[in-house]
């Protein structure tokens, strides 16, 4: 594995699952006032969180990544409360692909998150991202068939 990118991006991780909204669409009943149908959409804490990101994403790939990688995060909460990493990794993996870093974070693409854990900074909380290439790749998908 040789390092491709790493990242810094000092603000306090946020996940993708926490606190979404519902939002009505469709047409109105007459009596309750409820709409036909109901979609969660992301809290507008992610959203801020996941603009918020693209200062820290520099410099950026000439252009998207799209051979197999390992992204590996470090991830320093604020709290000690439990944090469900896997939510945070699929918040990463989806900035990244939003701010065309990544091409895509399908599985030919992000191999793995080798690496990732989720550690306590009270003062500092930020996420560690490092963009590693995966150049046994085909060797290893080749054993897997």
């Amino acid at each position: 594995m040789r390092e491709v990118i790493r990242y810094d991006v000092k603000l306090e991780p946020k996940s993708k699952k926490n606190h979404m909204q519902m939002v009505g669409i469709g047409k109105q009943c007459p009596v309750c006032k409820k709409k036909e149908r109901m979609l969660p959409i992301q809290s507008k804490q992610y959203l801020q969180y996941e603009k918020d990101c693209a200062w820290f994403l520099k410099p950026k790939p000439t252009k998207p990544i799209d051979f197999p990688v390992n992204i590996c995060c470090t991830f320093y909460m604020k709290t000690k409360r439990r944090v469900d990493g896997l939510n945070l990794l699929a918040a990463i993996d989806d900035i990244l692909v939003k701010h065309g870093i990544l091409e895509d974070d399908c599985r030919d693409i992000v191999v793995d998150h080798a690496g990732s854990r989720v550690l306590y900074d009270k003062l500092n909380p930020r996420v560690g991202i490092l963009i590693t290439t995966v150049d046994d790749y085909e060797q290893w998908k080749e054993r897997e068939e």
